[in-house]
């Protein structure tokens, strides 16, 4: 995993074992590992999926006359997480928000999805180029927008708008201490995407406890 939405969570998730959890038969959570990454961070590696009814409404022809049909079906939901427990949980899309509430209750903890603070984190990135920006409650003409360019926040006439408004998107590309090229995107909503390196999920999590989580608010 090298991408997903973060959570920040308060409790320890103790009540996760490497059981499956039925919730009333509809929804399962299955722990796959529990591992320490070379940071010495506790990592637990997981699924969750829910069934989820639901109603489509249509319409057919019977005779000369138009009638609306309905239908029930099954949807059955699906994502991938993994938990340094204590401190934060990554789903791998949008789509598996619902596994924070999930693993909350299993886990007896509270869940809730992440802000980000954007302005802080790049300010803590040394050498960090924006290859995207997205801002919002600006004083301006532009109140809001997304930029994509080379070296946005170090262009002097794009820069000065920034400074007025908030962050809620970023693409950045820097060198890490490692010496590897570090390209990602996140957003102020919890989402995260790294697109090089190549991060495995412990690398992810890693990553997101050294350099992300110093940044993770309450939404």
């Amino acid at each position: 995993m090298n991408a997903g939405v973060i959570a920040k969570i308060d409790g320890s998730l103790n009540g996760l074992t490497t059981s499956q959890f039925d919730d009333d038969g509809n929804s399962v959570i299955e722990v796959g590992r529990f591992t320490q990454t070379k940071a010495g961070n506790r990592v637990v590696v997981g699924a969750a999926a829910r069934e989820r009814n639901l109603e489509d409404t249509g319409y057919t022809i019977r005779g000369t006359e138009i009638e609306e049909v309905s239908d029930e079906g099954t949807i059955t939901e699906y994502t991938e997480f993994l938990t340094v427990p204590g401190e934060f949980v990554v789903v791998s899309s949008g789509d598996g928000s619902f596994a924070f509430d999930l693993i909350g209750r299993v886990g007896e903890a509270d869940i809730e999805r992440a802000t980000i603070d954007l302005d802080g984190y790049i300010g803590s990135v040394e050498s960090a180029e924006a290859w995207k920006v997205g801002f919002y409650d600006h004083d301006g003409q532009a109140d809001n927008g997304v930029v994509y360019g080379d070296d946005i926040l170090g262009d002097g006439e794009f820069g000065g708008v920034v400074d007025q408004a908030r962050l809620n998107q970023l693409g950045v590309t820097y060198e890490s201490q490692s010496g590897e090229t570090v390209k990602l995107d996140i957003t102020e909503s919890g989402y995260l995407n790294v697109y090089s390196p190549g991060f495995d999920s412990l690398e992810f999590a890693d990553f997101i406890a050294g350099s992300i989580a110093p940044f993770i608010e309450l939404s």
